[in-house]
């Protein structure tokens, strides 16, 4: 059985979230116009992450930011077993984790356009 979808209908965190509260093990594939990747879980904890030639964390991170955007399907089916585990921090600090890299990569390019003085030139307030 295969369940699908579209990121502007359910985001990748919400499914993510949903998958873990269930403690499905499975496998995520996701689709964008950037590229493919596979999440893969194991009652609901996430244990490895691939996109292109990126492995666990990075890729994970890297998965996650297609969120933003909303372009793109994903599609979840039994568990097939990754060829590595290469995450193993439980679900709530890794999606912590995520939460802060954004926020500081945010914090980094808001710091970048104030010092180029282009908030100057666009409304973002």
């Amino acid at each position: 059985m295969k369940i699908e979808g579209r990121l502007e209908d359910i985001g990748l965190k919400d499914l993510l979230d949903l998958l873990h509260m269930k403690e499905a093990t499975c496998v995520v594939h996701i689709e964008t116009p950037r590229g493919e990747g596979n999440i893969y879980l194991r009652k609901g904890d996430v244990i490895h992450a691939e996109y292109e030639r990126l492995r666990g964390l990075p890729a994970f991170t890297t998965l996650l930011a297609f969120n933003s955007n909303g372009s793109g399907n994903w599609y979840v089916e039994i568990y097939k077993t990754p060829a590595e585990e290469t995450i193993n921090q439980d679900f709530e600090t890794l999606m912590e984790e995520d939460a802060r890299g954004v926020r500081t990569r945010f914090a980094t390019l808001l710091d970048t356009l104030v010092t180029l003085r282009i908030l100057e030139r666009v409304d973002v307030w």
